[in-house]
């Protein structure tokens, strides 16, 4: 968060939300070359419900070739934010399993993981055993199967997003409300 809480008068973009969807806005504007980009916040970077989900990023169950692309696109970028920025987004490759224990969850786990396959995702399916080896407290009595994704899930400790904005060139205010300017449907006030 910016330490100067006041509002610039003016920005090409502003962004409403700091979550990962809304950082993630302001971070692809800067990448086009958008250079007066104004995140307001409510609170603080992360802690809605992006606090919640701890980061995991997965092409499990992804329906559609866009999700898959959004899936391997995110795995694809984390990384690389540490090189620009020289800050650790606590990128951790930690592999995901998909587990089916009736024959009927095994047949959508199998369907998934072919659709990923196709995708370039590398996945495989793994049997019992594979996956005790792969997850040694797991009880694995019931399971008939998994499909096992070494790659694709990920853990980004929340923390870790806050520190990106300093480094693109974009503004992050906190405490701030956002609200339709009655002057005109083009503005905002904050």
């Amino acid at each position: 968060m910016s330490d100067n809480g006041s509002i610039p008068a003016r920005a090409r973009a502003v962004v409403i939300g700091g979550g990962v969807i809304g950082c993630s806005i302001a971070y692809h504007l800067t990448k086009i070359g958008v250079t007066d980009v104004l995140l307001l916040e409510r609170k603080e970077l992360t802690a809605g419900t992006t606090w919640h989900a701890a980061g995991l990023i997965t092409s499990a169950g992804m329906p559609t070739e866009t999700f898959q692309w959004m899936s391997r696109y995110t795995t694809e970028l984390l990384p690389k934010l540490t090189e620009e920025t020289g800050q650790d987004t606590g990128f951790r490759t930690i592999g995901h399993l998909r587990l089916a224990c009736t024959p009927q969850r095994l047949e959508t786990v199998t369907r998934e993981a072919l659709f990923a396959k196709g995708h370039g995702i590398p996945v495989e399916m793994v049997d019992a055993a594979e996956v005790k080896r792969l997850w040694p407290e797991a009880m694995v009595d019931d399971i008939l199967a998994a499909a096992w994704s070494p790659t694709r899930v990920v853990r980004i400790p929340p923390t870790s997003r806050r520190r990106t904005p300093r480094t693109r060139g974009w503004e992050v205010r906190g405490s701030s409300r956002a609200s339709p300017s009655p002057a005109s449907s083009e503005r905002t006030a904050a």
